[in-house]
């Protein structure tokens, strides 16, 4: 309504009111030349958006979800970004490409990515990822008034959230980071819906007489780091929590930040918590127990380990013994193979053992150790001690018969008699 420069366009954004009802109203309000619909073409409607900021047009291109974009990535990284540097300042790029982020349940490996960090690491790009509806409207605009190209993330599990919203003229500046919640004992960052999440967590951990801090970014570029320098040098530890993978992203730029510049506060390491380094699977697993690990942890004295356990030729093995060493704590592990074992005790090795397989004495380097891989190796001596008392006792009876068929049939795949 401001500035007719301003337009919309995308899949779907028009006659069916948006993928997720995102522009419901605006075709009738402003018409087929304001809201446009798009073949499914990401690279081509990404590229009229930023050829038309040339000539003094501010598009909204909205990608169906982020996973699409990277068809247009060329685009977004080779012109969009670097219009102004390369034409010398005359030409800047007020474009906003917005759309889905992230995980959204069950859509697997292809529509469950978070690319905040790839658009971050590219200079000329700013990066948005509201939390909540009010903040949603006033960094949406801010964003749309920027002369740069902003990259507007959201999420599609936050759709049907509801908040209160300031009604008229409402802005957040980019760049801002807000503090959600004050405390003492460890400043936990985030941003976008796993704040949700963050928010579970600190709720939980003051049950434990634990006071958490929680920074929304809101701005992932550029970012707020006099907020988290200030909050680490309060509480003397930080929590990083990002739905991304773990190598080179935004939780690893703000732990580098932090231990350059205020090193000298931390009472414990800093605390990186993303999502496995993998594919994302059919099913997501809620990430709020794993935040309340980490931040029991660094505020008690505990040992805390997990991970899987396989054989050498990379099945997984179930009902394995995982002890820590000297004790009677323990846990076996599932069918998958995996286990998680914690102790308000401090232990420095934990013992994994199965039938018919080598002990394995396990070094606990640190107090919380996840994600480990433990490779068990056959023992043929042991299996033959087995054997020979599992002979003893009826097939009927003897429980351990079908685990002893399940080795014996890999140890003749391997040629073992």
């Amino acid at each position: 309504r401001r500035d007719e420069s301003i337009y919309l366009m995308g899949e779907e954004v028009a006659e069916y009111n948006g993928a997720y009802k995102a522009s419901k109203g605006m075709l009738d309000e402003f018409g087929p030349k304001r809201v446009i619909d798009t073949p499914i073409s990401e690279l081509g409607f990404a590229g009229i958006g930023v050829g038309s900021t040339m000539t003094g047009n501010r598009p909204i291109i909205e990608f169906m979800t982020f996973n699409f974009a990277l068809v247009g990535i060329d685009q977004i990284i080779n012109n969009a970004a670097k219009i102004r540097q390369m034409s010398g300042g005359q030409f800047p790029c007020p474009i906003v490409f917005r759309g889905p982020t992230g995980s959204a349940g069950q859509l697997a490996a292809t529509h469950s990515q978070a690319f905040e960090s790839w658009y971050a690491n590219c200079p000329g790009l700013k990066v948005v990822v509201p939390s909540n509806p009010a903040d949603a409207k006033g960094l949406l605009k801010a964003a749309i008034r920027d002369n740069d190209p902003v990259i507007f993330m959201e999420s599609e599990q936050m759709y049907g959230d509801k908040g209160e919203v300031p009604e008229g003229e409402y802005t957040i500046p980019l760049g801002v980071a807000d503090i959600r919640r004050e405390g003492k004992d460890v400043t936990i960052v985030s941003f976008g819906k796993i704040i949700k999440e963050a928010d579970k967590a600190a709720d939980e951990l003051e049950k434990e007489g634990i006071s958490c801090e929680i920074i929304d970014l809101r701005t992932v570029k550029p970012l707020d780091y006099e907020a988290v320098l200030k909050s680490v040098k309060k509480t003397n530890r930080l929590v990083i929590l990002e739905e991304a993978w773990p190598f080179g992203n935004v939780a690893t730029e703000i732990t580098y930040h932090v231990q350059a510049h205020a090193f000298d506060y931390l009472d414990a390491p800093v605390v990186k918590i993303n999502t496995a380094d993998t594919p994302a699977k059919f099913l997501m697993k809620d990430i709020f127990f794993l935040i309340v690990s980490f931040c029991f942890f660094i505020t008690h004295a505990q040992t805390k380990v997990g991970g899987i356990v396989i054989d050498e030729q990379g099945e997984p093995v179930s009902f394995a013994n995982v002890l820590f060493k000297n004790s009677t704590e323990g846990t076996i592990t599932n069918d998958d193979g995996r286990f998680y074992l914690e102790s308000e005790n401090n232990y420095t090795k934990a013992i994994i053992s199965f039938i018919g397989y080598t002990e394995y004495e396990l070094e606990l380097t640190s107090k919380v150790m996840y994600d480990l891989k433990i490779i068990l190796a056959e023992s043929a001596e042991q299996l033959n001690e087995v054997v020979l008392i599992a002979g003893k006792q009826s097939k009927k009876n003897n429980p351990a018969v079908d685990i002893l068929r399940k080795i014996w049939a890999k140890k003749r795949q391997n040629g073992v008699r």
